[in-house]
């Protein structure tokens, strides 16, 4: 599955595939801190969870995208897919 964050003025799209969710900076915040936690407790409950390939874990992933950003333009902002070394 592909996976893109993006951002546009004060909004965050996230492109999973060919679908997108747009939500407002305020909501993907919320959204993040409610995911990690339903992630937390599941992962208490039923043991980690492993994503083969990566060395980090999603979510750990998904906060350096919605706060590592870069801009492309004027207007618009996208996420830092690659760490730098």
């Amino acid at each position: 599955m592909k996976s893109k964050i993006m951002s546009n003025e004060g909004e965050f799209i996230f492109q999973f595939d060919e679908k997108q969710i747009i939500m407002s900076a305020y909501s993907a915040k919320k959204f993040l801190i409610e995911m990690r936690q339903q992630i937390m407790n599941y992962e208490s409950e039923n043991g980690k969870i492993i994503i083969k390939g990566k060395k980090k874990a999603y979510t750990q992933s998904l906060v350096e995208n919605l706060f590592y950003r870069k801009k492309v333009s004027k207007k618009l902002f996208v996420a830092n897919t690659k760490k730098k070394k």
